[in-house]
């Protein structure tokens, strides 16, 4: 089953090509060789791959979140539909992959799932992630109806106790729960999209739970549990973050 989601996944990332996306991705990818081997720099072709960031805002205060903390050096805010628009329309040729988040949370922006379907329209491959509290069963099914094809979801943690040491202000139950309304409303719906990956970052909080936290995956049915290395970004958090082993 799980291979099965994958290949899918896989599937509808290569449906987004066109004959121009394809040549404009070989280019690329040659010129970057073509440097390396030379060791003289050329450049050709345009980003097959964007990021967009819906907003900086978000509800939680995670440790070493520059967003959660405050301590963004840039002014906090939110993209308007008509620069969204404009954006994808300058690169809609030869763009198809699109990652909609980076330091804030994407679905405190009121317009996020309508900027998922415009890009959908255009055929390409939309990926986000979440900190999964705002997936209420009506929000999971309009994002499973907008044509999403992968989500991310952070639970860095298998209860209350440990998921909130890192993940301040959140709620280990609100998520389950969220978790559950998404894969449930992709099975009411009929729909493999979006592909549901639980995320798992590795602290000195929480590495004893990996083991658990893949079991917890598999129950909740998500397509796929990631476990990934934390970037910590103050050297005063080292010691108490980082893992031991």
């Amino acid at each position: 089953m799980v291979l099965k989601s994958y290949l899918y996944n896989f599937l509808s990332f290569i449906r987004c090509l066109t004959l121009y996306r394809l040549y404009n991705f070989l280019l690329i990818n040659f010129s970057y060789i073509l440097s390396v081997i030379t060791k003289r720099y050329y450049l050709w072709g345009k980003p097959w791959s964007v990021s967009v960031e819906p907003t900086t805002f978000c509800n939680l205060k995670c440790v070493e979140c520059p967003s959660g903390q405050n301590s963004l050096k840039r002014q906090n805010g939110s993209i308007s539909i008509e620069l969204y628009e404009k954006i994808l329309k300058q690169i809609e040729s030869h763009t198809f992959y699109l990652n909609m988040y980076f330091q804030g949370e994407p679905f405190l922006h009121h317009d996020f799932l309508k900027m998922v379907k415009i890009a959908k329209e255009k055929n390409i491959y939309v990926s986000t992630s979440t900190n999964g509290h705002f997936l209420t069963d009506k929000i999971a099914k309009e994002t499973v109806l907008s044509g999403l094809n992968r989500l991310i979801v952070s639970l860095d943690g298998i209860n209350q106790q440990t998921y909130e040491q890192y993940r301040k202000g959140g709620n280990f139950n609100r998520i389950i729960q969220g978790i559950n309304s998404l894969v449930s409303a992709k099975k009411q719906l009929n729909k493999r999209n979006p592909y549901i990956i639980l995320q798992f970052i590795v602290f000195s909080t929480n590495e004893n739970q990996v083991d658990e936290v893949k079991k917890l995956g598999k129950k909740l049915g998500v397509d796929e549990v990631q476990i990934k290395t934390a970037q910590i970004n103050d050297n005063q958090n080292i010691n108490s973050l980082l893992p031991i082993e």
